[in-house]
């Protein structure tokens, strides 16, 4: 099925040039047109930039298309100007042609979240220096709600599938945070706080949960031991069987941190925004895979919103405040 696939093998892109990178700038909204204009992006994979590249091996497709959605009335109609779309149409209009068809052909295999997870934190985490100079924000990588919102145009068999798909996520983003935070010299300035916010919070999920891998703390600066308990824990987050009262526990256990972000528990502002960005999407994920599970919903709407509020910005950021917040949904489970 060609929903859970990406990337066929059988095509070389050319390099994007400026031009290209304009054509690109100009169909993107806002922002984002300020801050590709100008830029000079190589789309080769043979040799993926930085910020593509994961801290562990990944096989990698022969070549993978970077697809450029492009409405036909702006496509160059230079001959040679645009990569052959004969393979893509083929796998996208051809009933005959199978999964293990197009996994085998070299495309990813999608339905495994931890595979899912590595082809989307190297774009929707890791982020090129000279493209964060140039403007682009830093990123916030959470892989359940940002399929739901991309939308996905396919819809998940099994109601846990969304819890599944934020831990592993969460545990991928934290191991790739924690390596470059060591091994890039050009890191995005969050890369360290979002460690160690996500290191914060997985040890305290994890601890929910027998079996699954452990996350601790770091108790220095090396965030070296992260990375393979982080990746661990993805391995096994793939395929972790939730249940209503695991992901009660966790929920729980998570609204149960109000007391980490009163005054004087010796964090600063920003490190416990981190913290509390990460427990507000987590808080949203848990719920709503609940509420696809329970037979009476869990009614949080309008309290998610007000703690989406108090992370909306690192500025307004005020941990009692977020506290109390935090104390107010608790009264609703």
């Amino acid at each position: 099925m060609g929903r859970a696939l990406s990337g066929p093998s059988a095509v070389n892109p050319p390099a994007v040039t400026a031009g290209r990178a304009r054509n690109a700038a100009n169909i993107l909204p806002g922002p984002g047109r300020t801050f590709t204009r100008g830029l000079t992006l190589s789309c080769s994979m043979r040799d993926p930039p930085a910020s593509r590249k994961l801290s562990v091996p990944v096989k990698r497709n022969r070549a993978r298309v970077v697809r450029f959605v492009i409405p036909l009335s702006r496509q160059p109609r230079r001959r040679g100007s645009l990569p052959a779309l004969g393979e893509w149409l083929r796998g996208h209009t051809r009933p005959d042609w199978t999964y293990a068809m197009r996994v085998s052909a070299g495309m990813h295999d999608l339905r495994n979240l931890y595979v899912r997870a590595n082809a989307c934190v190297a774009c929707h985490q890791n982020v090129d220096h000279d493209i964060l100079k140039a403007g682009h924000p830093t990123l916030v990588f959470e892989l359940d709600s940002q399929s739901v919102n991309e939308p996905k145009h396919w819809k998940d068999e099994d109601s846990w599938t969304g819890a599944r798909a934020w831990l592993t996520g969460q545990a991928v983003a934290l191991r790739e945070a924690a390596w470059r935070s060591r091994a890039d010299t050009d890191a995005a300035p969050d890369m360290q706080e979002t460690s160690l916010a996500l290191a914060w919070l997985l040890a305290r999920i994890t601890l929910t949960e027998p079996d699954l891998p452990k996350v601790v703390e770091p108790a220095t600066s090396d965030l070296e031991p992260l990375q393979k308990e982080a990746d661990d824990l993805a391995r096994r987050a793939s395929n972790w069987n939730p249940t209503i009262d695991s992901a009660q526990t966790m929920l729980r256990a998570l609204v149960d941190t109000d007391s980490e972000f009163n005054a004087g528990k010796g964090q600063s502002i920003q490190s416990g925004f981190y913290r509390a960005r990460r427990v507000v999407l987590a808080i949203d994920r848990l719920s709503n895979a609940l509420n696809q599970n329970r037979s009476v919903p869990l009614k949080l709407d309008y309290e998610l919103n007000v703690l989406r509020q108090d992370v909306a910005a690192v500025g307004n950021f005020e941990g009692p405040r977020f506290a109390e917040h935090l104390r107010a949904l608790r009264g609703k489970l």
